[in-house]
């Protein structure tokens, strides 16, 4: 081989060498610079998400700090129509029936339905029926707690629940 076409090839092998190194480095800083962009925006939207969490919870004690819970709103519904033992009943009731979850609904074993805090159960939703209440209304715990009372008052005892 002749020394120009020997020299002419190592040029270009330097030359493509060069060209090698400076896109490997390209790359490798543009990945580099993407996941810095990357982390930084994770950190963005970790803080908006930790505030987000913070405002929440301020929300929730100041909910917490103005309204009963479910147990007491309850317990002193209940003793202002029918008295303290009949309060203490209830939530006895309510404890057994759901541990004051309003959110839960449960298949029965006569395969009707029982839903919220109460367990008020499916059997009630013939519209015609002076105990009616709605599905809706089974699962807000205040609603429910007047269907419960009117229900006692009624029946004149507790025996619509199993926990009686």
């Amino acid at each position: 081989m002749k020394t120009k076409t020997k020299k002419r090839i190592t040029k270009w092998f330097i030359l493509a060498n060069i060209a090698l190194i400076v896109c490997t480095f390209t790359a490798t800083q543009v990945l580099a610079f993407q996941n810095a962009t990357d982390e930084i925006y994770l950190e963005e939207l970790r803080t908006i998400r930790d505030g987000l969490k913070s405002s929440q919870n301020e929300a929730q004690r100041e909910i917490q700090a103005t309204e009963p819970s479910i147990r007491e709103y309850i317990f002193k519904t209940v003793e202002e129509r029918l008295g303290f033992d009949e309060a203490v009943k209830a939530v006895s009731i309510v404890t057994c029936e759901s541990n004051f979850r309003p959110d839960i609904c449960i298949i029965e074993p006569n395969y009707t339905i029982s839903c919220g805090a109460w367990m008020i159960n499916t059997v009630h939703n013939n519209t015609e029926s002076p105990h009616y209440i709605s599905n809706a209304d089974k699962l807000d715990y205040k609603k429910a707690t007047e269907w419960a009372i009117n229900k006692r008052i009624s029946d004149t005892n507790w025996s619509a629940w199993t926990c009686s």
